[in-house]
């Protein structure tokens, strides 16, 4: 005779399986129904590769980034240069989002922002136009203990052991002045536009770059457990840099369906003001509109 507890301990995983399933496939439809709207819009829509995915490293960021966009608002607060942490050659604006660096010769600057992160995935857009980049231009990350300065024309961020980053004018990933690794992979031509985002994941210890909604890549993936802020050095005189918050969560947790569904309804669309052209009811609109 078989075991009584062991059957009903089989049926209960059993149910629960099948409502998860349930619940999944009850999601995939909805979706698929909203989804069929969006070509009147005149965009088509995007067929997820996941044979692509599958190739992808497990540090990968650029999914989890894409949920933030949605689930938090930005925080003015977090957008800041610090007052404190830079060069002295570096002047600080009013509202500390933007920083200008006074013109001059044979020295290397650094600045950092007032947010410094040891948990959790923030995003951040820096703005840093082209004309204003000179011939060492670098963004990445830092401890508070970092070089602020340096003699001479060099790519100061990632030249010690408590800082990493790219060298937007060569597409090279640098730290402890030895590592010079091709970011973009295979891209040494790549040109980075004026705004840069950066995606800090330090719960696996990952920083990447997107640019123009294409993540570049993971280029760092040994900071976990580190007090990081953003930072840019730059040999630019008269460069002005803006920094811009754009979202992150402190202790992420995994997303409902409905948050997920969402996230992929949203991004579809050319533009999330048109949810309010799908024959949907009231309720449902102002949930994708986070009303």
């Amino acid at each position: 005779m078989s075991d009584p507890v062991l059957n009903a301990s089989g049926s209960q995983s059993i149910s629960h399986v099948s409502t998860r399933r349930s619940d999944n496939s009850l999601c995939s439809r909805i979706a698929r129904y909203l989804a069929s709207f969006v070509p009147c819009f005149g965009r088509s829509i995007r067929v997820v590769d996941e044979s692509a995915q599958q190739q992808l490293p497990r540090s990968y960021t650029c999914l989890r980034s894409r949920e933030l966009r949605y689930e938090q608002e930005p925080d003015s607060r977090k957008a800041l240069w610090s007052q404190v942490h830079h060069s002295p050659n570096i002047i600080i604006n009013q509202d500390a989002r933007s920083l200008f660096r006074r013109p001059t010769l044979q020295l290397t600057d650094l600045a950092l922002s007032e947010l410094h992160i040891a948990q959790g995935i923030h995003i951040f857009e820096i703005l840093w136009p082209k004309h204003m980049r000179g011939t060492h231009a670098v963004l990445g990350v830092a401890m508070t203990d970092t070089m602020k300065q340096s003699v001479g024309y060099v790519s100061l961020l990632g030249m010690d052991h408590k800082s990493w980053g790219w060298d937007i004018t060569r597409n090279k990933l640098l730290h402890n002045n030895s590592l010079a690794v091709t970011y973009p992979k295979g891209s040494i031509d790549y040109i980075a536009p004026d705004r840069i985002r950066c995606i800090l994941n330090m719960d696996t210890g990952v920083l990447g770059f997107e640019t123009e909604g294409n993540y570049l890549g993971d280029a760092f993936t040994d900071l976990k457990g580190k007090q990081l802020h953003i930072a840019v050095s730059t040999v630019f005189g008269r460069a002005q840099i803006g920094i811009q918050y754009i979202s992150g969560i402190d202790r992420p947790e995994p997303l409902a369906l409905q948050k997920i569904t969402k996230r992929a309804i949203r991004d579809t669309l050319h533009d999330v003001k048109q949810v309010s052209q799908l024959p949907l009811p009231r309720s449902l609109r102002a949930f994708l509109l986070n009303e």
